[in-house]
């Protein structure tokens, strides 16, 4: 996330924190919760961990940020208020000064924490994760494992110096997040599900989740994709050949989503999707008046507790594109102004608008409701 604005944010308190237990880890490929000693007794649960970064300690212009710590409080007052988390089942880590060094949101911290958070999932447990603050991207390390030949990395408080300058060793790769965020959900073989939403630059398949052109909903060329994957679900025998055409050009080799994934073959138990504020290649700006992420879902989900998917991702697209929109009326009045030389230099062009992209684990129905 980008930062054009160095307006302050609000102080949170301690008791905003929440407690953590440390726990010894994902239950093993294989176990149960009863193997791993979960409680068989205990009533599913809706557990978050919500992370805000700052950077507080950089200059503004160096990577600074002013809306991470409000944008969690803003997420915990909609959960708590609105779909009946108990703050007592909420994790908030903020670079605050009144934030436990335990709670800080370092690489090491937020990795225990998100083990935490999915650890001993039982049969209708519920996960949210919440992330506001920087990511960025570097070329994969294991040759041809993404579509872009690019890794999507968070950035914690401790992945960058004094000078703002990013310490690759200290952030957190997507196969990392996949790793202790989703593959237990995965082996555990049950029907919970895992929510969450990154507001960060370059986030678009941050959990490095299977499905991701095959769930948009945004231009012609999803509204095509979708027509196409209707007719390909017709019961086979009926198309075979035009099927078989239509999966073969679609067909690539390194990625598994192919744009009309059938949503009759999953098998998955767990339902894990991925609201991201943008796409992989994007870069967000934090600017005064503008919304993020989190002020979009809290005014979207504040009218509409059970929006479908389709209508949630609409939605933000929207709001966003209206901010981009002052953004380039504002661009092109101040180049009007440097051609009647009013103004010294030519203003910097802004980007295009932030496409919000859902993620999964499996392919979705998009008209689907989306439960908290």
């Amino acid at each position: 996330m980008t930062s054009s604005s160095s307006s302050s944010s609000s102080s949170s308190s301690s008791s905003d924190c929440g407690a953590a237990t440390i726990l010894s880890g994902p239950i093993p490929p294989g176990q149960t919760p009863k193997d791993a000693g979960v409680p068989q007794d205990r009533q599913k649960r809706k557990k978050a961990l919500l992370i805000g970064i700052n950077y507080i300690t950089l200059k503004p212009g160096q990577g600074r940020l002013s809306k991470g710590h409000d944008d969690v409080d803003i997420i915990k007052k909609l959960l708590t208020e609105v779909y009946s988390y108990e703050s007592k089942n909420v994790v908030i880590m903020k670079d605050h000064d009144k934030t436990p060094s335990h709670l800080q949101p370092t690489k090491d911290n937020i990795i225990r924490e998100m083990i935490n958070l999915v650890t001993g999932p039982i049969e209708g447990d519920e996960f949210f994760l919440y992330y506001a603050g920087h990511a960025t991207q570097r070329e994969e390390r294991r040759p041809n494992t993404e579509k872009d030949h690019q890794d999507e990395y968070l950035l914690p408080v401790d992945a960058r110096n004094e000078e703002g300058e990013v310490m690759i060793d200290n952030a957190i790769i997507d196969d990392k997040l996949r790793e202790i965020l989703v593959q237990p959900l995965i082996h555990a073989d049950i029907k919970c599900q895992l929510i969450a939403a990154m507001d960060a630059c370059t986030s678009g398949t941050i959990l490095d989740l299977d499905h991701d052109d095959c769930n948009k909903v945004i231009g012609w060329k999803s509204l095509c994709y979708r027509i196409t994957r209707s007719l390909l679900e017709i019961p086979q025998g009926t198309n075979s050949t035009f099927r078989a055409g239509i999966l073969e050009w679609l067909k690539d080799p390194i990625h598994v989503c192919n744009r009309v994934c059938s949503r009759k073959r999953s098998q998955m138990k767990a339902n894990i999707i991925c609201i991201s504020a943008c796409g992989d290649s994007q870069k967000l700006i934090e600017f005064p008046g503008g919304k993020t992420l989190a002020g979009n879902l809290d005014v979207y989900l504040r009218k509409h507790t059970r929006p479908s998917l389709k209508d949630l991702n609409r939605f933000i697209y929207n709001e966003f594109k209206k901010t981009n929109d002052k953004l380039w009326k504002s661009y092109a009045e101040e180049v009007k102004r440097y051609k009647k030389k009013l103004r010294s230099r030519l203003p910097e062009r802004p980007p295009d608008a932030d496409k919000p992209q859902i993620t999964s684990i499996r392919p979705l129905r998009m008209g689907t409701t989306l439960k908290l």
